[in-house]
Order: structure tokens, then sequence, then C-alpha cells
């Protein structure tokens, strides 16, 4: 094999190992009422233009405000129960791309969040340290043969080099003030393996105690600039341990004036959490808003609420999909870029803001058409019926178990698709969102009957306009 492969290939196997990406996509439209959860066509083109110019036959004034529904397809019971969530807005078909997020929206969350605050980077290098790096370096080089590798190591040994310049002789502890610049994720052979723009400061660098804050930009190929990972992060934690309030969902909150029973280290409100995070909001000028409100503990038995954010774009409300992304890859050899949706959450105790992650910030574009010919709410409903029972019936047959799915809330929302073979763009387009909790039960090997604890997720997203399936985990 030329060393060029080898090394390229080499290449892509640290960097998935690093980001662990996924697999392929391709970007997809269907018929009206499909027969199967198989996307026919790769055809957005199609259904822009159908939003565009087709009929709209969702009468907004027609579509009941309440729905009680239930149906049986053998071990599978579906009930609906269920308040019709929509926007008095036009619903959009709007342009969106991977966004890194700029000095400007650093600094709103540092002044914020961290205030006076002294704060320090993490990690400085000794003179002692970058020198082992240059004759690593540089001996690389010397045996080295491919024009692209030995161009990539001659620009680390460069910046090793500029580094060295400015280094102390012992690592001391260095002032943090939130300005973004070009950081290097380092291989285990001192190679670059991935570049971003971003910094992270702790309150105690040595300890990771106390405050601390980072923003993680795009990664970016080092050697031929292109992007990886689209899915740039902001995030603030008052604590190491913070992480494990993100760790164990206990129950989205129904009632925000009072505390949860099980909640005893608690004294605020669920109403009060939401007011923390929207003043968050509010300070910081970012386009969210408050929705969801979920109880969560740690590992050492504490509570703390944790808010999940939505997007706004005109007065329309984005969905919120929790943990995916979607890669993408040319050929089978390709490292799988990958585009993570976005999300904004708000960690809230006793004492204000435990922590705060946005991830994947967008930039938003031109409109593709500012009020979407849809189809009826009753065409909505039929695609339902239909759709459930492919998807989620085989789950009972195959296990003999009895599967329920109880839908409490319906809402008309935003989410984004990528646009046709592109992992760089995406639209945002109006869908139906059916939200519940899917619960199995079972017979036990003793013969009694049990019941596993409900899962809550969004069980069918049906795009508005065209009635295809959207599959998140694909991207359309």
């Amino acid at each position: 094999m030329p060393l060029k492969d080898e090394r390229g290939k080499r290449m892509k196997r640290l960097i998935c190992i690093l980001l662990a990406a996924l697999a392929a996509f391709s970007l997809t439209a269907c018929q009206e009422t499909p027969d199967e959860v198989i996307v026919v066509q790769k055809d957005s083109e199609r259904m822009i233009e159908k939003a565009q110019s087709g009929e709209d036959n969702l009468e907004k004034e027609n579509v009941p405000q309440t729905i009680s529904h239930e149906f049986n397809r053998d071990k599978l019971n579906v009930t609906m129960d269920t308040v019709v969530d929509m926007p008095d807005n036009e619903m959009p078909i709007i342009q969106v791309q991977s966004a890194d997020f700029t000095q400007e929206q650093a600094d709103a969350f540092w002044d914020v969040l961290i205030g006076d605050t002294p704060m320090f980077l993490p990690g400085q290098k000794s003179r002692a340290d970058i020198e082992r790096q240059i004759l690593n370096i540089e001996y690389i080089l010397e045996r080295e043969t491919d024009s692209d590798t030995l161009a990539h190591f001659e620009k680390q040994l460069e910046i090793a080099k500029k580094e060295y310049e400015t280094a102390p002789e012992t690592a001391d502890l260095i002032p943090a003030d939130g300005q973004l610049e070009i950081q290097y994720v380092y291989g285990s052979d001192n190679d670059i393996l991935t570049e971003y723009t971003g910094f992270r400061a702790y309150e105690d660098p040595e300890n990771y105690f106390g405050k601390s804050f980072r923003v993680q930009n795009n990664y970016v190929n080092p050697i031929d600039g292109k992007p990886e990972i689209r899915g740039a992060l902001m995030e603030y934690n008052t604590d190491l341990e913070d992480y494990q309030f993100y760790e164990e969902e206990v129950a989205i909150i129904s009632d925000e004036n009072a505390i949860p029973e099980e909640a005893e280290n608690l004294t605020i409100l669920p109403s009060e959490a939401r007011i923390i995070t929207e003043k968050l909001v509010s300070d910081t000028g970012v386009p969210f808003q408050a929705a969801k409100i979920k109880l969560m503990v740690n590992q050492n038995g504490e509570y703390a609420y944790l808010v999940d954010c939505q997007r706004v774009i005109d007065g329309i409300p984005c969905a919120i999909v929790s943990g995916l992304g979607v890669t993408y890859a040319e050929d089978a050899d390709d490292y799988a870029a990958q585009w993570v949706y976005e999300s904004f959450n708000v960690v809230v105790g006793n004492d204000g803001i435990i922590t705060f992650r946005w991830n994947s910030p967008l930039t938003i574009g031109d409109l593709e058409a500012s009020e979407s010919a849809m189809l009826s709410f009753d065409n909505i409903m039929g695609i339902f019926e239909k759709m459930i029972p492919i998807m989620y019936e085989p789950e009972s047959k195959d296990t003999q178990n009895n599967v329920t799915l109880h839908i409490d809330e319906l809402r008309l929302e935003l989410i984004r698709v990528l646009k046709e073979n592109n992992i760089d763009k995406g639209i945002m387009i109006p869908v139906w969102r059916f939200y519940g909790v899917k619960t199995v039960s079972f017979t036990g090997n003793d013969g009694a009957e049990y019941t596993t604890f409900g899962e809550r997720d969004c069980w069918l997203t049906v795009n508005a306009v065209d009635g295809s399936i959207i599959d998140l985990e694909k991207g359309y």
C-alpha cells in the first residue's frame, strides 16, 4: 500500500476513535402515505416546491383542540389523549447551516456566568515539554516522504517552535479571559489529529475544582482544512461533579409550582428554575425559550432541575432533539462527517445555575418558503394510524410482549433535515411530532406479569408538507 494511503487511513482511524463517528446517510422524501418505513425518493427540492406552490389543506381553525383516540393491533395498544399545540404564525421552510460560536456569544455567557471569578487556562507546557515534542516531529520529518504528510508535520513543527519561544521554564498558571484561539487535539505520537477554535478555563486547573467554562467549535481537519464534526459546544459547570446531573432523569415535571416529593434537598420550585433560565436567555440575547423541565439526580442522591430550551425562529418553536447526530461518508473508506442536532439546556439548583450547555449552534439563512402548503390534519392522522403499527407492531410480535403507546403531546414544530447529498447545509421544515410514553408488559419466567418503566420520547415525526416520515438518525 502506498505510504500516502497508509497515512491517510491511519489518520482516519485515529480521528474516528477520537470523535466516535457513526454511519452514512442520504436525504430523501416519501410518498404522502407510505406503506412501510422506507424512504423511496431523494428529492428535497420537490418537497420545497410543493411547500411553495402546492395547495394548503391545513385549516387550523378546524383542527381539534384536544384528541382522545384509541386503536389496537394484536399486541400493540395505542392511545391518544392530548392537546394539539400549533403556532399561530405561518410555518416556513428556512435554510440553516452549522455554525461556530462567535467571540460575541462567548463573551455574553462568560460575563453572565463567570463574572469576576478568576479563571485560568489548563495544562500549560514547559520548555522541556515542547522540546520533546519538537524532537519527535523532526524524527518523523527525517523519515517521511509523502508530500501531504510532510506539509502536515512541517506545520506542527512551526507551531511547536513558536510555542517554545514564549514557554516558561516551569509551567505556571495563566489567567484566562475567554478569548477564542486555535486549539489542537494531539494523538499518541504527538501528531495533530484535528483542530478547532475555542478555549478551556478553570477556577482551579490543577485539581479541577470550582467553576469551569469551555468553548469547543467545530473540528477541522488539520491537513486539508475541511470540516469534520459539526457540533460546536459551549459549556459551563460550577464543579466537575455537575456533569452527573445530565446522566439520570427521574421525571418530567408536570406541576411547576410544587417541589417533587422525592427531591428532599431542593428548596427551589420548578417555576423558579424556569425564571432563572429565562433570565439567562434574556441576558445573553439568544433565540431560545424555556420548554420542558426535568427532575435529575446525581450519584450522591442530590436533585436538580434540567430546563430544556428550544430555538425559536420568527415566533415558531423548533423541536428538541436530544443526543442525536447525522453522519455521512461518500464511500466506505471515508471518515464519516457528523452534524449533531442543536440542544440548549440549563441545570438549576437551590443556588441558581449549576451547569449550562449549548451544543451545535445554527446559522439561520434565507427562506425557502414563507408560508408552507401543508397536508390536512385528517391526512396527518391517517398517516399516524397507518405508520405506528408498521413501526412498533414488530416489537410486540417478535417478543410476544404487549406494547402500549400513549400519546399525550401533539405539536406542529420546525425540525432540521439535511439538504440533498449535503451534510454542510440543512433546512428547517414544519413537522407534526407525536410525543408520549411507551411501556412493555410481559410474563416472567415465574408466571407473574411485569411492566417496564415507561420510556418517554417522540414516537413519530411526520413531514407536514408531504407526509413523509422523518428519520432523525438519517437526517431526513
